[in-house]
């Protein structure tokens, strides 16, 4: 995708530690990190869209800001995977 301004890469990995990280310290978001990809039977580094809807809804569980930034990882990653069939896949 071209750049306009916006980050229009996927949410992933990197960025669910990052936001975690600002709530609650690199060290616990890494352990919430693990324990949702363990919880859910994904790899601690999920790959697929279907490995990260299911991490991101397993923080989605938790109550307070990690279950904010759980249920908001998701609708980003549902909304870049909706725009990106629209607008990209079915341009050729």
């Amino acid at each position: 995708m071209e750049k306009s301004g916006f980050d229009l890469t996927p949410p992933n990995k990197e960025l669910a530690i990052s936001v975690l990280t600002q709530s609650v310290g690199e060290e616990v978001a890494n352990i919430l990190w693990e324990d949702a990809c363990q919880a859910c039977g994904c790899s601690v580094d999920p790959t697929t869209q279907e490995e990260l809807m299911k991490v991101f809804d397993e923080l989605g569980t938790h109550s307070g800001r990690v279950g904010v930034h759980g249920v908001s990882l998701k609708l980003r990653l549902k909304i870049y995977h909706q725009l990106h069939q629209r607008y990209f896949q079915n341009a050729s």
